[in-house]
């Protein structure tokens, strides 16, 4: 990839910032004069063009009044105290030597300066753009000599790309040609591979957390700032600008890496691999793992400590299923020491780190299933900081349930997931019936039958040593199935015509009380229409709708329903209380579970039209729930809602006794629901649980291939096995999906084919949705 193409990459990006820059500007120009109505939509603006992003919450008290302010030269500074004259000085000059350098705008810069214990550190929100940058008055030094380092976090400000090396290298350069900073010296002993340092998940390594090894960030960051020295001598500023625009648009790991190579003229080549572990290597991983239960039986993280140092004496970075030992050998004496110890130094924890990130050789399903260990060391090392646990318990459930795709009955995967099932809040993942039956899967296996056996006595299960567990697809089959649950809503024989070119012609439907459907599909599918004909907003031309709560034209009977659906609005002086109170006379009920879930005691007092466009989606969220109703009709429930208020949706709908009809294409609101429609052109042309439908559509693995084939490769392509569809050409690369088996026959092709530029990874829901609302229907289907 030469210039161009990094150029070509790279041109969206700085075009993208421009408008959040200026967005921000407007939005606090605004504010600084009074003017709220136009602040509070430049603000919504910014929300259209950028979703939800960190400093909304920040820019919103900010003009509201919640938090002080006041412009301070190039900067806006947080808080009613004026900014010492050093430190202002020391940011003007910092400033305005970034943006001649780099030949950037200089972009809105938000200083807080508060009393914590950690030096600047800030919150990029683009490439270049808006950043929040926080300012430790307990830094040695406050205000008066922290220029080297105001010059470093000014850079950051200025041009991110979300790959660590990337960003710390170019802040540390910076300080050092422009604030005389003195550059870290590097320990390559304490690295790993510079392909396995190119890595937006490269993180911890850097010294993300206080605890995070100081020696092992220096040495990242020398490395770091040495390759944009090299970058910059081949091209100055702009060469390296056009890098980081290119790299925050790359699609995969291997693509950072194959810019990088090209803007510096040097080579990361893969560490090469063996053919599989010898007999010697086999027989020390079999001990190891044996070691490991030893351990947890023992309650004693010592007994690790001998397989440990055996396994790092051989040849780890060259065998993966080595690696993948080691890894977990590490991980299991940290959860040990975590719960029968002292906690793991941060040596040890930055040790662990470089591990996991040369753990990309591993398969997939592994990897997974040691993020998600590692996710539950982090929440053991949080707490009690509950926002913290509560986002690596997020990242914990992500990665078993990935895990879970590709190897579930793997009795590694068995037992850690079965840790986090029992230990965790339902609210957050917890299942304890779960957790106990992936147990009583696990002591199939003899390794691990005493651990996983004294795990359920823990939790009162009673489990002789003697009892063999069947796993569960060899339970009885001739247990008399659970009646179903009668049906609440029947469609036969619907037709709807909109148009000349479009009728709505769903066909059969039941749904059953206390069911959760949910219904997807390309924009112009139906599913709006058909969410209207059920609430009996639409009449259909044939057919009938069945709802045995009643004619939801009755009045009884909508007090049995709760519906959402787009294009609301409502009067704008109206303030929410009012709403609140016109919904309790009509209801005569309120569950105050739905009113805190939502935050609506917050908005009581405002008006619609002060309200931001996620806030006016928490109240009509709320008029469709409040009263708890029977049946709820919710379309694109999520929208607009930030994380922490569509993660507590979704809780708040798992928790209610309603019958659930759905439209989302956010792929976290189509987790737990019992089934999924598929809509295209007014039909449902497939229907099924989220995992057969993924299955049958995109299968276990997605493999990219971002070079030129020749025809030859093209026939190979086409005819490898498991695939579930038909390989595609998007935006130059081919797509192909494939089930069982396609992940060993695509590693095969690239062999044979000699390919570098390709990506292999677990599907996602994020996959199977881009694949549904792009229909193509699959054998078998309905036309």
């Amino acid at each position: 990839m030469n210039d161009n193409a990094i150029r070509v990459l790279g041109d969206a990006v700085p075009a993208a910032g421009a408008s959040l820059r200026q967005g921000a500007f407007a939005l606090l120009r605004h504010a600084a004069v009074g003017e709220h109505d136009a602040a509070l939509a430049e603000l919504d603006q910014l929300f259209a063009l950028r979703g939800r992003f960190h400093a909304y919450p920040l820019l919103l008290d900010m003009v509201v009044g919640k938090q002080a302010w006041h412009p301070s030269g190039s900067l806006f500074a947080l808080g009613a105290e004026p900014l010492p004259p050093a430190l202002q000085a020391h940011f003007e000059e910092a400033i305005a030597c970034c943006a001649s350098f780099l030949e950037l705008p200089a972009p809105c810069i938000l200083l807080q300066c508060r009393a914590e214990s950690r030096d600047l550190h800030l919150t990029m929100e683009s490439f270049p753009g808006l950043a929040v940058l926080r300012l430790s008055t307990l830094s040695p030094g406050y205000p008066d000599d922290l220029r080297a380092v105001q010059f470093h976090e000014v850079a950051h400000c200025f041009l991110t790309c979300g790959v660590r090396l990337l960003d710390e290298g170019l802040a540390h350069f910076f300080a050092n040609r422009h604030a005389g900073a003195t550059l870290p010296a590097a320990d390559m002993d304490l690295l790993p591979p510079m392909r396995t340092l190119l890595s937006r998940s490269a993180d911890s390594m850097f010294g993300e957390s206080v605890d995070s090894d100081l020696a092992v960030y220096k040495s990242a960051c020398r490395v770091g700032a040495d390759l944009l020295e090299a970058i910059y001598a081949l091209g100055g500023a702009g060469r390296v600008t056009r890098l980081f625009a290119a790299v925050a648009r790359a699609g995969s790991e291997a693509q950072v890496v194959r810019l990088v190579e090209e803007a510096s003229g040097q080579s990361f080549p893969a560490v090469a691999r063996s053919g599989g572990p010898s007999a010697g290597q086999t027989a020390l991983i079999d001990r190891a793992r044996q070691a490991v239960f030893t351990a947890w039986i023992n309650k004693h993280p010592a007994d690790l400590d001998e397989a440990i140092a055996a396994l790092e004496a051989d040849e780890i970075h060259a065998e993966p299923a080595l690696l993948d030992s080691l890894l977990g050998a590490r991980i299991n004496r940290a959860l040990l020491q975590v719960n029968f110890a002292t906690a793991p130094t941060a040596h040890e924890l930055a040790q662990l780190d470089m591990l996991l990130k040369a753990g990309e050789c591993l398969p997939q399903g592994r990897l997974w299933l040691w993020r998600g260990t590692h996710a539950i060391l982090m929440i053991l090392l949080a707490r009690p900081n509950i926002i913290k646990v509560a986002s690596a318990g997020q990242q914990a459930i992500n990665a078993f349930n990935k895990a879970v795709q590709l190897i579930p009955n793997d009795p590694d995967l068995l037992v850690q997931h079965a840790s986090l099932l029992l230990h965790a809040p339902p609210a957050y993942g917890g299942d304890r019936d779960l957790g106990v039956s992936k147990l009583r899967q696990a002591m199939l296996d003899p390794v691990y039958r005493e651990h996983a056996r004294q795990v359920l006595l823990e939790y009162g299960v009673e489990m002789p040593a003697e009892e063999v567990v069947a796993p569960a697809a060899e339970q009885p089959l001739d247990a008399p199935p659970s009646a179903p649950a009668p049906a609440l809503l029947e469609l036969s024989g619907v037709e709807l015509r909109l148009s000349s070119s479009f009728t709505l012609r769903p066909g059969a439907l039941t749904v059953r009380r206390g069911e959760r459907v949910a219904f997807i599909g390309r924009n112009g599918s139906g599913k709006s229409m058909l969410m209207e004909t059920l609430l009996g907003l639409r009449q259909p031309d044939r057919g009938t709708v069945a709802l045995h709560l009643g004619d939801p034209r009755d009045a009884a009977t909508r007090q049995r329903i709760g519906g959402l659906l787009q294009g609301y609005d409502l009067p704008g002086q109206t303030k929410v209380r009012e709403m609140m109170a016109l919904h309790q006379a009509m209801y005569h009920r309120t569950d105050a579970a739905v009113t805190r879930a939502l935050g609506l005691d917050e908005l009581r007092d405002r008006y619609w039209q002060q309200l931001s466009r996620g806030q006016k989606q928490r109240v009509m969220l709320w008029m469709a729930l409040a009263h708890v109703p029977e049946l709820a009709i919710l379309d694109e429930p999520s929208l607009g809602l930030d994380e922490w208020f569509a993660r507590a949706l979704r809780e708040l709908l798992a928790a209610l006794p309603v019958t659930l009809l759905v439209i989302s294409h956010a792929p976290s609101d189509l987790l737990g629901l019992d089934r999924i429609c598929c809509l295209d052109d007014g039909r449902i042309v497939a229907e099924g649980t989220l995992a057969s439908l993924m299955a049958q559509r995109v299968g276990q693995f997605k493999g990219v291939l971002r070079q030129q084939l020749s025809e030859a490769a093209l026939q190979a392509l086409r005819a490898l096995p498991a695939l579930v569809q038909a390989p595609r050409e998007r935006d130059g690369a081919w797509e192909l999906f494939g089930g069982a088996g396609f992940d060993q026959a695509f590693r095969q092709f690239i062999e044979q084919q000699r390919v570098g530029a390709f990506s292999l990874e677990p599907v996602s829901v994020e996959d199977f949705l881009a694949d549904v609302t792009q229909i193509v229907p699959t054998t078998g289907q309905p036309s």
